[in-house]
């Protein structure tokens, strides 16, 4: 992210206007939606961010579209879940287009129930609660993310298999970077309610 972030022209400028607190009374159209949320936009660590969610770079936005719509989430939903997570300009309507264009919702949203939504309590800490997920696989790579319920805080690990076994090596190395969470959320995906998996949990 930081890397992307870089490398973005666009990302900095603004990053630069943010810092700086300056904006030129006239920007580039694909920047007014920046300079409309100036007040909001802050940079921490190289990171932008609106309102505490990270303002994501051009090109991972595809990448984050995808980890998004794990498990095939309506438009609704999928917007719901960005919202809590990310933004960028017009990032509702790249979420519609997104589920729109997924040919699985598209084939059976007729047939699958809309699920329904469950408001979460705010963690008094950061990594007290951290929602894991699968995103992938695309050309061979799978990502193991996991997000803190606080801060909005994303790890993000390639992983070339997705079993128990490498898992719990990824969760151990973040565990001891932030300590061990309260509380783990996932999507009760065989690879997280594995006896392995379990055993691992109720150790720590």
């Amino acid at each position: 992210l930081k890397k992307e972030s870089k490398i973005d022209k666009d990302f900095g400028t603004v990053k630069h206007y943010v810092e700086n607190q300056v904006w030129p009374e006239k920007v580039a159209e694909h920047l007014k939606l920046y300079k409309l949320r100036r007040e909001e936009l802050v940079v921490e660590d190289g990171i932008l961010l609106w309102f505490g969610r990270i303002v994501v770079p051009t090109k991972m936005r595809k990448d984050i579209l995808r980890v998004l719509h794990c498990g095939h989430p309506g438009i609704a939903a999928m917007r719901s879940i960005a919202r809590y997570y990310v933004w960028w300009p017009k990032i509702d309507e790249d979420v519609e287009s997104y589920v729109k264009g997924c040919v699985p919702c598209q084939e059976n949203r007729d047939n699958v129930e809309e699920v329904p939504l469950y408001p979460w309590n705010v963690p008094e800490k950061t990594w007290e609660r951290v929602h894991l997920d699968l995103a992938g696989p695309v050309d061979g790579v799978t990502w193991l993310v996991g997000i803190d319920a606080l801060s909005k805080w994303a790890e993000v690990d390639c992983i070339k298999t997705t079993t128990s076994a490498v898992l719990i090596q990824r969760l151990r190395g973040w565990f001891s970077r932030y300590g061990i969470p309260a509380e783990i959320v996932t999507d009760n995906g065989p690879q997280f309610v594995s006896s392995e998996m379990e055993n691992f949990f109720k150790s720590n």
